[in-house]
This record gives C-alpha cells, structure tokens and sequence, in this order.
C-alpha cells in the first residue's frame, strides 16, 4: 500500500513539475496567439498603501475611464498578479489599448497609471549632481538611452529636523529621484554623464536603484562595492581593472 501512495505521488509530482515540449514552445500558431495577447495587455500599477484591491474596486476605478465609460464590451481579462497591488488589464484590440494606457485612474482613493505588459517600473536615484543642474537636463540625458523611458524626477529634500533652530526638511540635499520604466534592468546604466549647463563640460552621475547589484567604483564591475573590491592593481596600464 505505502509503495502504491508513494508511486501515485510520484506520478502527481512529475505532473505537476512537467515542462512544456518543445514542440508545444515552438507552435508557430501558440507563439502567434501569445504575442498578440501579450499586445493587447496593460499592466496596471497601484500604490501599495491602498491595499488591499478588489475586483470590484479596480472596475469601479475603470468605469470612470473614456474607455470603459457606457460599457466594458472591449475588456478581455482582468486579474492580480502575486501583489495585489498590480493587475493585467487584457483589452480586445490594439485600439483600445492605446486609449486606455495614457489614463491616470484612482482606486481606493489612491493614484495608479498603465504600463505596456513586459515592462517594469524602477525607481533609481541619481547622485553627485550640484544644485544649478536642473531636472530637466538630467531627464534630457536619460532620455538619450532608447530602452528606457522616464516617467518622473524628483529633488530629495533632508529629512533632519533635530530641534525648532536645526530643522532642514525644506533643504534639498543633491540626489534625485526618478521613476523610469524598461524591459529590462540592464538597461538602466550606472553611470551618466550629463553636460553642465553652466560650464559646458562633462559631469558624471551616479544611478543606484535598490535591490540591484552596486557598481563598484573602484573596478568599474557589479555586484560588490569598492570597500569589498579585491582586483589588484596593473602597473602597466595603471588601472583596477581593463575593462574601464
């Protein structure tokens, strides 16, 4: 009996670990009918304070929309992802795709906006910027890097408000914050390097986004920081690494 359950959990097992063949990978007509929906697909972000989100609170939030106004005959699927905080939003057609991705709706009281579905929002700071280098220089720069869009940028301001006479909370303090959606983290570089508007010349940026690998600035290589750098020092070419 305890052989007959562990073969029937065995078969259970493969079944469910079982991955698709390469003949069902390489259907040309699956591929097709994948691609197009994956076209037709919106991801929609939502602010992660207003959860949790319902169904029914996302379709209330679409109803307001140009869209979705009289009816939702051009809806195909709508559902959560693993956080509820983000929904794939499936239409029946590209056209209405492209009336609803620019649309800025409010669920639960909160902000959320469409993202194309393959594509992922980050937020990375940029440091080593002085003052009188604008945002929009920075956003003109990062703009030149076709796989990435910038959606927003900010000044951080401090946070330090020791007592009534030491409070700099209205003190901005250099690094920006931006909001800049990619296929792929890759895309985003490590370093810029912006023109100075002032003096004309070259000036290097810092971008770090959270949960990524560091860029050492010692090796000019990720994943360890220059503290944790061990790439010794060639005489030769008087560098830490060749690839710089």
């Amino acid at each position: 009996m305890r052989t007959a359950l562990s073969s029937n959990v065995q078969g259970v097992s493969n079944r469910m670990t079982r991955t698709p063949s390469s003949a069902v990978r390489t259907d040309p007509d699956r591929i097709r009918k994948t691609k197009d929906i994956r076209s037709r697909t919106l991801m929609l972000k939502l602010d992660p304070a207003g959860k949790p989100y319902s169904r029914l609170d996302v379709v209330l939030a679409l109803a307001n929309t140009a869209l979705f106004k009289e009816n939702f005959e051009n809806l195909e699927c709508l559902g959560p992802l693993s956080r509820n905080a983000e929904w794939y939003v499936t239409l029946k057609d590209d056209e209405s795709k492209l009336k609803l991705i620019n649309e800025v709706i409010k669920v639960n009281g909160k902000l959320g906006h469409f993202l194309p579905a393959g594509v992922s929002e980050y937020r990375a700071r940029i440091h080593w910027l002085p003052r009188w280098i604008d945002n929009n220089s920075l956003w003109e720069t990062l703009q030149s890097y076709k796989e990435i869009e910038v959606k927003q940028i900010t000044s951080d301001k401090s946070t330090i408000n020791f007592n009534p006479s030491i409070n700099l909370k209205h003190t901005y303090i250099g690094p920006r914050s931006v909001i800049i959606t990619t296929d792929k983290i890759e895309n985003i570089p490590h370093i810029i390097k912006i023109k100075d508007p002032i003096f004309g010349e070259e000036r290097e940026a810092l971008v770090t986004v959270p949960h990524t690998p560091p860029l050492c600035l010692r090796c000019k290589g990720t994943g360890h920081v220059r503290a944790e750098c061990g790439t010794p020092y060639c005489t030769a070419c008087r560098q830490y690494s060749h690839r710089m």
